[in-house]
Formats: structure tokens, C-alpha cells, sequence
């Protein structure tokens, strides 16, 4: 734009010339992870003759008259000669707007270096924004500005992310040190939907490649623990302040680094951290808290415990008292996944309760409330909010078990289920688990010895619990919702989830928590639970299918075995029963062929020779054993195998197949076979024994040719 070379002095010329004034306000910059101020964002702010500027006026009047540059040097000296007084502090960030047409001044990294060379601001602690329209030129000038910034460890943020016209490829090319989300997307952030999966999208993006994120306009407790819970690392808003003076803005600091110092733990000593469980939970809407970190126990459950205030009363009887203590007689459910023999539970503020557990059916110490309430303040403190690492781990957690569970090498359904079943009660570290499916009533579980036959009492109790389901149910304390007796053979169960399977399948899975490791269900494993159920679909289809698949492959080698028009084994089948002999047994073999059949099928018809076919296969079945094999062998040849027969019992089928043979003759004249037959000898193998049953079926044939050959005279 073309500076205004009007004689009437421009707006910006008369701020810059001292009539008006120009200032700036600071808004504070809050840390997810420890709940601080961690920087500010300095933002314009002007007056003339008595009446309050737009920013974006003064910016375009700077733009107009050519007095853009001389209005920023003029913001970066003042807030960083105002950042540098705050160093007392702490390493405090400061975020200063420059706009599109500064980054393409030669002289930008030049002045920015002085103004941090007179403040004596640290340069790693600067950071400059730039909206994304002034990415889009990918001007030379504005990169070898951005570069020397970054040389200078100057900090570059994408600020209002999302809204303009800037290439994803900026992210990876431009020297980009963090994206802030702009408040258009913030505000939809606490529903499930577009702006939820935009700033999902955009944070898991910007961690990637190494980005800082923070989000802007966030303007009530709903987006803050949403933003929260989807790793954000900073936000600023009205929740936290507006723009601030900079008397303000330095007496939050001074409070800040006041109720540091006054609730740092100091009290908290070394033995209590080691053998006290301790839990920080913190309020998170009307009814729900959310359970931060602390000692013991508490340290791994950190961010994935959530306690709903109504089922949890000890959690109301703190509040209202502020002190309370139980001494009960045996381990019992006190809140949440968490059981001990004895608590104490201690109203640090009106959003703020920590729980104190004995490990290990062990007892607390003996303390007066005075020391409790100490350690308790000291506790609050050391946790500010769960860290985007432990959010992240447990993403990560969730997604090797979905890797374990649907990485199934299951044959058939039952395996299917047995892999099931102990992919989510390992995933869930659950002693006790089942899976049940209604079709066909299967029952699989994890641990046989905690099994009930499979009775109609069980079966009754399962279709009861899975039709009065509507979704998962989590039970904490199994004394008051006990799981129906007929499903577990043995007692001493002290939680218990049940989760409904989807898709296909009708059915339930049940994990639970038994004396040995008296406990509830967090957060994440309740989640975690449901979402290895959803996935669980997937494994026992695919293991339905390779059962059927299995079924039809053995279906199929089965027919191929066969000979479609006898129903006897063909010449496969024949050569798989010898297979299946060992080395050194004993056998023998019958070799059967009919004779004559091709003069039958020519004067008689192919009908009738198909009709001795299949009384030849009927006799010699008649005459077999179980054991036995009968066989097909070609158009008009039949074998036996007997296996275990010795020359003397293969001597007596041999007896009872000729009467046999007599005996149809006379119903059926037709009928004749010529046959040998053949005992293994030591050493010989299975072809020799059937190559001399052959030779003595050959001989037989002759012989009997020969006989009933018509003699000369």
C-alpha cells in the first residue's frame, strides 16, 4: 500500500507524534501443565482526544501513511523494555503482533535485535506472531527475517491458525515455533464435532512436528478442560484475565509467585511419599472431579480417573466436613478404582479434595488433623493439571492393546473368544473374565478355575445381566452391587465391569477385581475396556469365518477322498490311509476286480454295469471293519485295507467275501470278481504288499479265464 501523501496528518502520524496516546495491555498466557502464568501477549492500545482506537484503525492508518514500521519498533521497544522488569519472576514469555507487510522490511530483524540489545530481554524468551497471510507471498525478504529471527532463538508463532489461506507445507518449510488456535474454533470445542476435530487434528499436527499450541478466546472451565484433554500445552482467555496494564499484569505475577512460595510442600517428607497412597482429585464440573497425580498408588492413575461426586459419598462427607477419616474393619472401596483398609480425606478448597490410603492392607500413621491438612495443602501443590505426556501415554497405552487384541491368529470362534477374553482382562490387569455369547450359549474364561459349569443357572444370569444392560456397567464396591453369584464359582470379587458386545455378535464381557487385588476400574480402563469390546467384533468374525472356512476346506478334502458314485474312498483316499500307518504295522491287503464288465455295459447297458459296481462296493463294505478302508480303485478294481490283520485274519475276510460272492450270484448271475490278497512281510513296504496282491488279482483272473475257456476236442 502506498503511503497517503495528504497534507491532513494521518492517525497514526498524530499518536506517533505525542497528541494521543500508545499503550499496551499484556493478557497472561496460562501453562496447562502447571496451571501458570507462563507468558503474555502484548496488545495494542491507543487514545485520541479523549476516545478510545480501534487496534486494526491505527494499524491500517500505519499502513496508509507509511508509519508502519515506526509503530512497530515503538511496541517491540515497550513491551520488551516492560517484559525485562518481569525476569524477577521467572522465565516469563512475551508474544508480540507484527503485521504481514513488517516481515517484508529488510530492517525487521535488525530492529528487533536492538530493541531486545537496550531492554536486556532475553531473545529465547521472544516471540513474534504472524498471521498466515503473511506466509502466502513467501516473500525472500520475510523468509531471511523469519531465519535470522530464528537465529537470534526469536520464537515464530502461527497465530490465528486455521482461518486464512496458508499451506499446510508452511508448518514444515517456515521456521514456525508454535500455532496458537484461533477462539472461531475454540468456541465449539466442548461438543463433539467439526471444531473438536479441528483443534484435535491441528494439536496432534503441531506436536508431530515439534510445535508448541495454544489456544486463544477460551472463555469458560468447559473449554479449558476440553482443550486440556486434548494435549493442548497453553491458552489464554478471559477465564484467566483480559489485557491487563502493566501494573496489572505485574501484580498477577506477584501473586503468582506469592502462593508459590506459600503452598510449595515443604511439610510433605520423604516417609509419607513412600508409604502413603495420595490422591489429588480437583473438581471439573458441578458433580464430577478429576484425579490429578499424587504418591503411591496415585501416581499412575493420573488424569484417567474421573469420580462422579453422587456415587462416591466420602468424597460429599469431606466436603461438607472438611476432614473425615475411615477406620473400617477390612479393605473397602473409598472412591473411584481405589480400595484400602483406611483413609483420610481432606477438603483442601471448595474444588479441591486429597485422599490419603493405607498400601497394602497396611495402616496410616498416627497424625493430628493439623498434620494431615499440612500434607494435604502441600500435595494440592505439587499437582497443578495432568501432563499432555500422560495423556499421551495412555493413548498410547489404549492403542498397543487395540494392536494386541485385533492381531488374532484364532482358527475357530472358541479361540476367537479365549483370545478375547484374555486380551481385555490382561489389558485391564482383572483376575476374574468372561465372555459370553448368546447364539449357541458359549461361555469362555480366563482362568478355568474360577469357572462354573455350564448350567442353566449361568446361563439365566448372563441373558439377565445382558438384557437389563443398556450400555457398560461398572461396578466399585461389588459388597453393595454384587455380580450374580451363579457366574463366578468362588467369592471374594471386589469390582466388576461388564461390557455389552456390538456389531453381530450378542453377548457380554465381564471383568473383575478379586481379593488378591482388591481395587476398582479407572477411567481409562473402563474406556479402554469398552473400546477392546467394540473391537472384539472384529477378532470373533474373523475367527466365525475361519471356522466355517476350516469346516468347508475339511468338507472339501473329505469329498475328495471319496468316490462320488460308490460313496467309498477313491484312489486319494486310499493312498491317505496308508499314510496314516506307522513304519512297522501289521496289514494286509485284498485286492478285487470285476470281471467281465465291459461285456455287461455292451449287451446290458452302462446301467447294469453301474449296478455291479455299487454291489461290489456294498459287499466289501458289509465285510469291513471300522477300522478298515474301502476303496475304489479305478472303473472296475476295489481294495481293502486291514489294518492290524495278520495272514490268518485276512485268510477269513478272505472266506467270507468268496461265500459272500456264492450267495449273489444266484440272485445276481452276472456277478463275478477275481481278487487277491497279500500280508505285510518284515521290511516291505506298503506298495510291495499291494503289487502282490495285484499280481495274485491278475493270477486269479487268468486262472479263472482259463477254467471257463471252452476245451477242443
Amino acid at each position: 500500500m502506498e503511503p497517503d501523501t495528504t497534507s491532513e496528518p494521518s492517525v497514526a502520524g498524530r499518536l506517533l507524534g505525542g497528541e494521543g496516546v500508545v499503550a499496551l495491555k499484556y493478557q497472561p498466557i496460562m501453562d496447562f501443565d502447571s496451571s501458570q502464568i507462563i507468558a503474555c501477549e502484548a496488545l495494542l492500545r491507543a487514545q485520541l482526544d479523549g476516545e478510545d482506537l480501534a487496534p486494526p484503525d491505527v494499524i491500517a492508518s500505519a499502513l496508509a501513511s507509511g508509519r508502519i514500521r515506526d509503530l512497530g519498533r515503538l511496541v517491540m521497544e515497550t513491551a520488551c523494555r516492560a517484559a525485562a522488569t518481569w525476569q524477577t519472576h521467572g522465565d516469563i514469555a512475551l508474544m508480540v503482533n507484527l503485521d504481514a507487510t513488517e516481515l517484508t522490511d529488510q530492517q525487521l530483524h535488525v530492529d528487533v535485535a536492538a530493541s531486545l540489545g537496550r531492554s536486556g530481554f532475553p531473545a529465547e524468551l521472544l516471540s513474534i506472531e504472524i498471521t498466515e497471510t503473511a506466509l502466502i507471498s513467501e516473500s525472500a525478504v520475510a523468509t531471511g527475517n523469519l531465519q535470522q529471527l530464528r537465529a537470534f532463538g526469536v520464537g515464530v508463532a502461527l497465530d490465528d491458525f486455521g482461518t486464512g489461506f496458508a499451506s499446510l507445507s508452511h508448518l514444515r518449510t517456515m521456521p514456525i515455533t508454535a500455532v496458537k488456535l484461533d477462539q472461531l474454533f475454540i468456541a465449539g470445542v466442548t461438543e463433539p464435532g467439526l471444531d473438536f476435530e479441528i483443534v484435535r487434528g491441528v494439536v496432534r499436527l503441531a506436536h508431530a512436528l515439534g510445535l508448541q499450541t495454544i489456544a486463544e478466546g477460551v472463555e469458560n472451565e468447559r473449554q479449558r478442560v476440553a482443550l486440556e484433554g486434548l494435549g493442548c500445552d497453553a491458552w489464554q482467555g478471559y477465564l484467566r484475565a483480559p489485557a491487563l496494564s502493566e501494573e496489572d499484569f505485574r501484580r498477577e505475577l506477584d501473586d503468582q509467585r506469592h502462593n508459590d512460595l506459600t503452598r510449595r510442600p515443604t511439610t510433605l517428607v520423604p516417609e509419607v511419599e513412600q508409604t502413603i497412597d495420595t490422591f489429588v482429585l480437583r473438581r471439573i464440573t458441578s458433580r464430577r472431579w478429576a484425579h490429578l497425580g499424587g504418591t503411591g498408588r496415585g501416581i499412575g492413575w493420573a488424569g484417567i480417573v474421573e469420580i462422579d461426586e453422587a456415587e462416591t459419598p466420602a468424597i460429599t462427607d469431606a466436603l461438607t466436613a472438611g476432614f473425615v477419616r475411615f477406620t473400617p474393619p477390612e479393605v473397602r472401596w473409598i472412591f473411584g478404582a481405589y480400595h484400602t483398609a483406611e483413609a483420610v480425606l481432606v477438603r483442601v478448597d471448595a474444588d479441591t479434595v486429597v485422599v490419603f490410603g493405607a498400601p497394602n492392607r497396611e495402616r496410616l500413621p498416627e497424625r493430628g488433623d493439623t498434620v494431615w491438612r499440612e500434607w494435604a495443602e502441600a500435595a494440592a501443590a505439587e499437582v497443578g493439571s495432568v501432563s499432555p505426556a500422560k495423556r499421551l501415554a495412555d493413548e498410547l497405552e489404549l492403542s498397543e492393546a487395540l494392536q494386541s487384541l485385533v492381531s488374532n491368529p484364532s482358527g475357530t470362534l472358541d479361540e476367537a473368544m479365549r483370545h478375547v477374553v484374555d486380551g481385555i482382562t490382561g489389558s485391564l490387569s482383572c483376575e476374574f473374565g468372561l465372555i459370553y455369547l448368546r447364539t449357541g450359549n458359549r461361555v469362555v474364561y480366563n482362568d478355568a478355575s474360577l469357572a462354573q459349569p455350564g448350567s442353566d443357572a449361568l446361563i439365566d444370569a448372563l441373558d439377565g445381566l445382558l438384557d437389563s444392560m443398556t450400555g457398560p456397567l461398572c461396578a466399585q464396591d461389588a459388597t453393595t452391587v454384587p455380580l450374580p453369584a451363579a457366574i463366578a464359582r468362588r467369592g471374594g470379587i471386589r469390582s466388576w465391569l461388564a461390557i455389552p458386545l456390538s456389531g453381530e455378535f450378542d453377548g457380554i464381557v465381564i471383568c473383575a477385581h478379586t481379593d488378591r487385588q482388591p481395587r476398582g476400574f479407572t477411567m481409562l480402563c473402563q474406556r479402554l475396556g469398552s473400546r477392546l469390546a467394540d473391537a472384539a467384533d472384529i477378532v470373533l468374525a474373523t475367527g466365525l469365518e475361519r471356522e466355517r472356512l476350516h469346516a468347508h476346506a475339511d468338507a472339501a478334502s473329505q469329498m475328495a477322498r471319496f468316490d462320488c458314485m460308490t460313496g467309498v474312498c477313491n484312489r486319494r483316499g486310499w493312498e491317505a490311509a496308508f499314510d496314516e500307518l506307522a513304519p512297522d504295522d501289521t496289514f494286509s491287503v485284498i485286492i478285487v476286480d470285476a470281471n467281465d464288465l465291459k461285456l455287461i455295459n455292451d449287451t446290458d447297458g452302462h446301467a447294469a454295469g453301474d449296478d455291479v459296481i455299487l454291489l461290489i462296493s456294498q459287499i466289501l463294505s458289509q465285510l469291513s471293519r471300522a477300522t478298515d478302508v474301502v476303496a475304489r480303485l479305478g472303473g472296475d478294481e476295489f481294495g481293502m485295507l486291514l489294518p492290524g490283520a495278520t495272514a490268518d485274519a485276512a485268510a477269513l475276510v478272505e472266506r467270507r467275501l468268496v461265500e459272500t460272492f456264492d450267495l449273489e450270484r444266484a440272485i445276481h448271475p452276472r456277478l463275478s470278481v477275481s481278487y487277491g490278497v497279500a500280508t505285510r512281510a518284515l521290511d516291505e513296504s506298503a506298495n510291495e504288499v499291494i503289487a502282490r496282491a495285484d499280481r495274485l488279482m491278475y493270477e486269479s483272473k487268468r486262472s479263472l479265464k482259463q477254467a471257463s475257456a471252452p476245451r477242443r476236442p
